[in-house]
C-alpha cells in the first residue's frame, strides 16, 4: 500500500516524509498540486490532506486538531480518533484564496457550514475520485475564526507552498504597524506545526494507517 499526501507548505511537506510517505506540496496552486500527484499517482491507495488551516468554527482554537467528517469510512475516522482522543470531527473547506479577513470566515461559515478552511484538501480530493482513490483530510487549526490574516503574510505566499521573504519585508515596511500581527501569526502558525508534528508522530503514519486501511474501509 502507497499513501500519498497533499499539503500546503513545503515544511509540511518534509514532515512527511520524514515519516516515509510520498508528500506533495501545493500551497493553495491547483495545477502545481495536481500535476505532483499526478507524478507521484503509481502504485497510490490512499490519499491523505494534511497541514495547517483556518478556524472557521469560532469554538475552535490554535492547535486543534480537525478530521474531515466526510471524506473516508467511519470506522476508519473512528482508529484515527482512537489514536487522536483530543482530536475531533467536523468539515473542512478548501477554498482557491486565502480567507484573510475576519468577515470573510464569517461568511463562508454561514454559507458552508465548515469548521476549518484550507487550500489544497479540495483539490486532492478532486483528484482522489477522478482516480478512484480513498480520501481523507486532517488539519491542525493556525488561525482562529477571530482572527485576521495581515497582509505581510500573505505576500510571503508563493504558489506551490514556498515562502518569499523579501516580499514580507517589503510589505512590512510599507505598512509597518501590521508587524504585532504578523508575529502573532508566526507564533501560532509555529504552534500549530509543532502540533502537526505530533500528529505524524502518534498516527506512526505509514504502519497505522497502513493496518486500519486494510483492515476497516
Amino acid at each position: 500500500m502507497s499513501i500519498l499526501a497533499a499539503t500546503g507548505l513545503q515544511s509540511e511537506a518534509r514532515l512527511l516524509g520524514r515519516y516515509g510517505l510520498m508528500a506533495v506540496a501545493g500551497g493553495g496552486d491547483k495545477t502545481t498540486l495536481a500535476s505532483g500527484l499526478e507524478r507521484q499517482i503509481a502504485g497510490a491507495t490512499l490519499v491523505i490532506s494534511t497541514g495547517l488551516g483556518g478556524a472557521l468554527n469560532p469554538d475552535l482554537g490554535i492547535g486543534d486538531i480537525v478530521i474531515d467528517a466526510g471524506t473516508t469510512s467511519n470506522a476508519f475516522i473512528a482508529a484515527l480518533l482512537n489514536k487522536l482522543p483530543e482530536a475531533c470531527q467536523g468539515l473542512i473547506h478548501g477554498s482557491y484564496a486565502p480567507l484573510a479577513t475576519i468577515a470573510d470566515k464569517a461568511a463562508l461559515r454561514f454559507q458552508s457550514r465548515a469548521d476549518v478552511v484550507d487550500m489544497e484538501s479540495h483539490i486532492a480530493a478532486e483528484f482522489a475520485a477522478r482516480h478512484g482513490i480513498p480520501f481523507l483530510a486532517l488539519r491542525v487549526v493556525s488561525d482562529t475564526a477571530h482572527d485576521a490574516i495581515p497582509s505581510a503574510a500573505l505576500a510571503g505566499m508563493i504558489p506551490g507552498g514556498g515562502v518569499a521573504p523579501l516580499a514580507v519585508i517589503n510589505e512590512l515596511r510599507r505598512r509597518p504597524m501590521q508587524l504585532p500581527a504578523l508575529l502573532r501569526t508566526a507564533i501560532n502558525a509555529a504552534r500549530a506545526m509543532r502540533v502537526l508534528d505530533r500528529v505524524y508522530r502518534r498516527l506512526d503514519l505509514v504502519r497505522n494507517i497502513r493496518e486500519h486501511f486494510v483492515d476497516m474501509v
